[in-house]
Order: structure tokens, then sequence, then C-alpha cells
């Protein structure tokens, strides 16, 4: 291993230095490393780079209450946090507000002796602890490991090209294959994740799956190498200490091994089942945790029938038929309350939005009437949308939020009783069901 000390405006160069040496070991740091010059100077470079610092500040994969400092800063400033040093700066101040609540004084004695009495304070960074005088805390490290992966690839593009990563695929992929609109979570503002958050349409997925199966190959034209198909969908990693066994087949460029074939896998059910031995791709989505499950009925229901030499000819008009039938039934509701000012008069807030472990960044609800149907507002830290809602029916509509943005929603909504008032929105470009908001005299529930 390599251990180098520096700070932020010189490590990325260094690391690029060092790995233009043939110097390949891991390369190890402090928190100077905490900074997105690593990565944007040193590109694939900064790959095995591990470095300690205060907190991850990374959305899609810190705790809650590291999500809401996230948003609490952008709404501040207008811009994510850069480093942990901002929330170590935040704790920093917040532990001596609270030493001096604790103490009851202003006085710098009393105030050093409230701090030297710090158990458990729930910080940004983590929990922090001091013990009688010893004047470090005594609190959690994070160790960030830097891998030259599809997140720092998609970094790199972006940065170089100008152009977000959904819009440079659209030329070279997208629109080739005829997917149409597609969202792709960001973070930093502007910069789209690539290695995950990406909304598109289930049969968007089977396409992407159907090009792995045609080897690159989309109509005349090949998208990318046949050799890379071959190298992407081979165990590159053993998974064999997993407890899943469909996650225990190894893993490739961001494909498992399965029992059967191959699979791109997204958060929550969502899955590209490619079967290269029945010429068949699989493409799932949908919102469980229980994904061994889902694919052990696709092996022991779905796969024999994919293998038979002789089909049921009457077996598609059948589930075409069902699949015709299929709908998604909006809840019967009462269409007004008795009394219009209990529910018109402010937006509700959305008390779990304050609570440090909630999940959602939504700040308030409100209830109004537009001519023959209702109207809710739903309002978050930075952006605010109104949208249509029928009652025991969808209604759809295209609203446009502060930024205007149109986002087509199918909202249906209602009162339960004369306390609870129920709505749901269906986002039709990403197809996925938001939570309904249950709104209540004198609470928001989510």
């Amino acid at each position: 291993m390599l251990y180098i000390s520096a700070g932020p405006d010189d490590i990325g160069r260094l690391v690029e230095q060092m790995r233009k040496a043939g110097i390949d070991q891991p390369i190890f740091g402090g928190d100077g490393y905490d900074t997105p010059l690593l990565v944007e100077t040193a590109g694939v470079a900064a790959h095995d780079t591990y470095f300690t610092t205060h907190a991850f500040l990374d959305p899609s994969q810190a705790p809650p209450v590291v999500q809401q400092f996230i948003a609490d800063y952008e709404t501040e400033y207008g811009v994510p946090p850069e480093t942990a040093f901002a929330a170590l700066a935040y704790d920093a101040v917040m532990l001596i507000a609270s030493a001096i609540e604790r103490a009851d004084s202003a006085k710098q004695k009393d105030i050093a002796g409230a701090l030297e009495r710090t158990g458990d304070f729930p910080g940004v960074t983590g929990s922090i602890n001091f013990a009688p005088a010893v004047h470090i805390p005594d609190k959690e490290v994070t160790i960030v490991h830097i891998v030259g992966d599809e997140r720092t690839l998609a970094a790199i593009i972006q940065r170089r090209t100008g152009q977000r990563l959904s819009e440079y695929l659209r030329p070279r992929l997208l629109d080739p294959l005829g997917i149409g609109d597609v969202g792709w979570q960001c973070w930093p503002a502007g910069r789209e994740l690539g290695f995950s958050g990406l909304f598109a349409r289930t049969e968007d997925v089977a396409k992407l799956g159907q090009l792995y199966l045609q080897r690159g190959r989309w109509g005349k034209d090949h998208l990318f190498p046949e050799t890379y198909v071959e190298v992407a969908t081979y165990p590159q990693i053993s998974t064999s200490a997993m407890e899943n066994p469909d996650w225990r087949q190894g893993y490739g460029y961001q494909f498992w091994m399965a029992r059967h074939g191959y699979r791109g896998d997204g958060a929550f059910g969502q899955f590209s089942l490619v079967l290269p031995e029945q010429d068949a791709v699989v493409a799932m989505t949908g919102g469980t945790e229980a994904t061994q499950t889902v694919l052990d009925h696709v092996w022991d229901h779905l796969l024999p029938g994919l293998g038979s030499a002789s089909p049921d000819e009457t077996a598609l008009p059948e589930l075409e038929e069902r699949l015709c039938r299929l709908q998604l039934p909006a809840r019967r509701t009462q269409p007004s309350p008795v009394r219009w000012e209990d529910w018109t008069a402010a937006p509700f807030p959305v008390t779990s939005a304050r609570d440090p472990s909630s999940r959602t960044t939504i700040a308030s609800v409100a209830v109004a009437r537009a001519d023959d149907r209702l109207e809710v507002t739903i309002s978050e830290r930075d952006n605010t949308m109104s949208f249509a809602v029928a009652n025991g029916e969808w209604l759809v509509s295209e609203p446009r939020d502060v930024h205007g943005d149109v986002v087509p929603v199918a909202g249906s909504g209602g009162w339960l009783d004369e306390q609870t008032f129920l709505a749901v929105g269906f986002d039709l470009v990403v197809e996925e069901l938001e939570m309904p908001a249950q709104v209540r005299a004198d609470d928001v529930r989510l």
C-alpha cells in the first residue's frame, strides 16, 4: 500500500502522477481526499483509493439524518455540500449550542463542563461522545473506497462532454432502441448517477436485456462489440458467500450471474433476466424486498414453459385478454367534507419531514376546490406541484412544477371520513405509484 498525505487541491494530481509512474497498489489517505477534485482531476486513475473522513454525503446511500442535512443545505445555499467538512462545521455549532442549553449558562467554564459530559449527541457525522478530561470526541469514522466503476465513468463523461449522461446516451443507445423519455436521479444537482436511479418503462428494461441477448446488435447495427457482452456477462467477482442462491453465482460488469442466464438488477425487484438457452428476456418492474422469492417463481413457473417444444396455441390469446382486463382501481371516497374551511384555510405541514429518521422530502400538502374537481398541492423544500384528483376514478393531467418541468399525473382522492383525506398520485412518466398521502385535520401521514 501507499499512504499519501495531501490536501484537496493536490491529491487528484498526485494520484494521477502515481498511476502514470506505474504504481498500481492501493493508495490511502485522510480527509484531505474528501473532495470532488480527486475523481475530477485523476479520473479513472483514482481507482482503488481509500480515505477516511467524517461522513459519506451521498443521498443514495446515506442514513436519513444525512439525507436531511443534504436537503436542508441545498435549500439554503442552492448547491449540495461538496464534502463532509460542511457537516462537521454544522455538528460543531450544534454541539456548542447543545452545551450552552444543557449548562443553562454562557460562561466558558460551564460550557466546557457541559461539553465534557456530552454523550450520544446525534450529529450528522455520527454519534458524538466525550469522556471526562478527554477533549477528542469518541465517534464513528467513514472509510471511502473509490473504484473505477460506472459512477466514476458517468462523472467523467458528463464533465468532459458538458452533457447529462442521458443526453450523451440518447443518440448512441436510447434512440436506436426506441426508448423514450427517462428520468435519472442526480447527485450532485445536475449530475446523473450512472450506477443507479434510472427510471424507465418495463418495455425499455426488456429492450436493454434483448440488446445483450443479441450480443450488442440491434437491427443492422452493432451498438457495442460482441466481445464486451462476453466479458460483461462473465463472473468477474466471486459472490459465493452471499445468502441467496441467485446472488451466489458471481458478478460481471453490472450483471449478476443467475442459476439460469444472467440478469440486470434494480432496487426492489426491477429485473432484466437474459436467458440465452431459451432465447428469451424476462423484464419485471415492481416493489418488493422479497427478490429471491420473485426469481424462485420465475424458475418454478415460467421457465418450464419457455422450454416447451409444443406451445399451447390458446394460451397467448387468453393471456392477452387477461392483461387487457388488468386495472388499478381507484379507491371510492367521499367527494367533499362537511366543512370546507377546515381543509382549505392553510396547507398541512408534514410532521415526518421534520423527523430525521423520515425518508420523505415533502414539507406540506394542501387541498383546494378547482371547478368540478379537487386539486392537491405537494410542496418540497425547493419545489411545488399541484395536480387534479377525481373521486373514485383516475384523472389525468399534465401539471408543471416550479422549475417548469411537465409531470403527467393520474390522480384520485377524496375523504375517507370527516377527519381524513386520501390522495394518490400516479406518475405516468416513470410508471411509478407514488406513496399515498393521508391528510388529517391534525396531522399528515405519508
